[in-house]
């Protein structure tokens, strides 16, 4: 569980029903972050969540991406102002049923601020990230998400 995180709330809730035991007092996110998020809401009263699912090209090993992602992709994505948290995950199974997931790897960039956005990725930093990305990247998938709040 992820503390903060809209996706765990339930479960930071109600632990007892999901057989976890959580304590209440969950670390808030860092002073920088809050302040990155409430002025991103303050800005746009928006907020996004953006979902990218790919496989890795043939012959590209595993291992060269997740080091590349964690040494460049995370550090710098997660460095821009319109990105609130930004999440690189392998993909390791189907929680039901056999076989494997259709995809390999999964991004999710919750963005604050998607003005901002089209703004940050448009440096020439971020192009040369999204170069490399595609050297690695088969036929990404962007999906962009609504939250639907309770």
């Amino acid at each position: 569980i992820t503390p903060n995180c809209g996706s765990c709330q339930a479960q930071l809730d109600n632990p007892a029903k999901y057989g976890l035991t959580v304590p209440r007092e969950a670390p808030n996110l860092s002073g920088q972050k809050q302040a990155k998020r409430a002025s991103n809401c303050r800005a746009t009263g928006f907020h996004m969540r953006v979902l990218v699912l790919f496989n890795l090209k043939a012959g590209i090993d595993p291992a060269k991406y997740e080091a590349w992602a964690a040494q460049v992709d995370l550090p710098t994505v997660r460095s821009l102002p319109s990105i609130e948290d930004f999440r690189v995950h392998a993909l390791t199974g189907l929680l039901m049923g056999d076989g494997k997931p259709p995809f390999q790897y999964a991004e999710i960039l919750d963005v604050g601020n998607p003005e901002q956005l089209g703004k940050d990725i448009s440096t020439p930093e971020m192009q040369a990230i999204s170069t490399a990305f595609r050297e690695f990247a088969d036929n990404p998938i962007f999906i962009t998400t609504r939250e639907i709040a309770a």
